[in-house]
């Protein structure tokens, strides 16, 4: 049986000063996706597919694959056990109109509860020792129990769009929502759910970009400053991009901008320039990473292409659109100085969708949805993993936890847990056993997830 899979979240709701989630002071992970393929914050991955495995590669980086050290054999726990600490996995399947929360727990490493739904678009999100459940087809958002995290307490009901993209909490009871298809970020109660107002930003959009949207496609909150900073992709909603999903070039690129927690206003990033933002270099933004302990963000920029009259037929089997892509790789922004750097660079057709980031020397970027190793410090890719788990996000402690095929006697295939060592490249099973039971049995599985730790 033919299984997708698409992104596993780590959800911290630790108080343990280690404990570093997306809005707090250390690196962390954007999940990867393509735009076009399902919702946002989604991906389908072919569980059976050489390809999901990476099998394609950049042909302007290694092209020698390396297999990951296998360590089945070894103790199942592949991670320090934390009791402070879940996953969250969101398991739906449209087809059988369903979708089902799988809670696991760092402590038992085991699944410890679970959340059934009739959404098929639910996104998980976990911020400031909060986690959220987007029902995006529903239009609400479900604050659930931090303890229990399987539990729902409250429910925000969306109005002016639905295209959940990001939620952020600060260091009290307020939470920040913001959505692809709309200009205002919307600010939120987590106790109650209730709607205490919102921040426009429709003055940073760019006078290329005639929709108006701004984009706003990726957040995350820096509890120092008290800053959220938000991604604006800044390109075209309804243009079709090319195969490896690429956009016509603009004149500008998508931009950052930061806003006061406290007092719901947006704050100058640039200094003596004009506006508040900082304009990027790149192009068609897929993915927001930040590493406060070294002053700076990291953006995946999917690059652009430049219009030569060629008929566009995305679907062909010859990629006929524009040559060398634009203003494609991983751009660096420091906030101190308000300027931005390239760390990595690619003229390739290959796109760029994620990154996991794990410390200074320490990454991986999916290139066409193969995950290469890569070294922030370096200007080139490792080759890419084959064995590299499905679906897989950082744990904060030296592991990528991701899924894994568990074939079985029925000639069918189920799904495990599995982590992989970012500095060994060691993979072990964490969970030998089927995470789902709600939307099973199901030709098509999609799992949908926010990255935290």
């Amino acid at each position: 049986m033919k299984r997708f899979v698409g992104l596993i979240s780590v959800l911290a709701l630790s108080s343990a000063a280690a404990v570093a989630c997306q809005d707090e002071d250390a690196p962390r992970v954007a999940p990867a996706t393509k735009p076009d393929a399902g919702p946002s914050n989604a991906q389908k991955l072919d569980a059976e597919a050489p390809g999901d495995a990476g099998d394609a590669r950049d042909a302007t980086d290694a092209t020698d694959a390396t297999d990951a050290p296998s360590d089945d054999a070894g103790p199942p726990i592949a991670f320090q056990p934390n009791p402070g600490r879940f996953a969250m996995l969101m398991g739906t399947s449209a087809n059988r109109h369903k979708s089902e929360l799988t809670v696991v727990s760092f402590a038992t490493v085991d699944y410890v509860g679970r959340y059934p739904s009739t959404s098929i678009d639910t996104v998980p999100f976990a911020s400031g020792k909060k986690a959220f459940l987007a029902q995006r087809d529903l239009g609400q958002v479900l604050v659930m129990d931090s303890a229990a995290p399987w539990q729902a307490r409250a429910t925000l009901t969306l109005t002016g769009g639905n295209d959940v993209s990001a939620i952020a909490a600060n260091d009290n009871t307020r939470a920040f929502v913001t959505r692809l298809s709309s200009n205002t970020v919307l600010a939120f109660d987590t106790v109650l759910g209730e709607n205490t107002g919102g921040i426009d930003l429709s003055p940073y959009s760019a006078a290329a970009d005639t929709d108006g949207i701004v984009g706003a496609s990726a957040a995350v909150f820096d509890s120092a400053t008290k800053r959220l900073y938000v991604l604006l992709n800044r390109v075209l909603q309804a243009e079709t991009p090319a195969r490896d999903d690429a956009r016509e070039c603009l004149p500008t690129g998508g931009a950052i901008v930061a806003i006061d927690t406290n007092t719901n206003t947006v704050v100058d990033l640039n200094g003596a320039a004009a506006g508040e933002a900082i304009q990027l270099k790149g192009a068609s933004p897929q993915a927001l990473s930040a590493d406060f302990v070294h002053g700076r963000l990291l953006v995946v920029q999917n690059g652009c292409w430049i219009d030569n009259g060629t008929p566009h037929d995305p679907d062909g089997a010859v990629d006929d659109w524009a040559g060398a892509r634009q203003a494609r790789g991983v751009e660096e922004i420091n906030l101190a100085a308000a300027t931005t750097s390239w760390l990595y660079q690619s003229a390739g057709t290959l796109g760029l969708f994620g990154l996991i980031y794990a410390d200074a020397t320490h990454a991986l970027l999916n290139v066409d949805g193969s995950w290469h190793p890569w070294s922030p410090t370096e200007t080139t890719l490792g080759p890419f993993i084959p064995s590299f788990p499905k679906a897989p996000l950082y744990d904060g402690i030296g592991h990528v936890i991701g899924l894994a095929d568990a074939p079985t006697s029925l000639d069918t295939t189920l799904l495990k847990v599995v982590s992989y060592d970012v500095r060994t490249g060691a993979m072990r099973t964490v969970i030998p056993t089927e995470p789902f039971v709600g939307p099973r049995p199901s030709t098509e599985l999609l799992v949908t997830s926010a990255v935290v730790r």
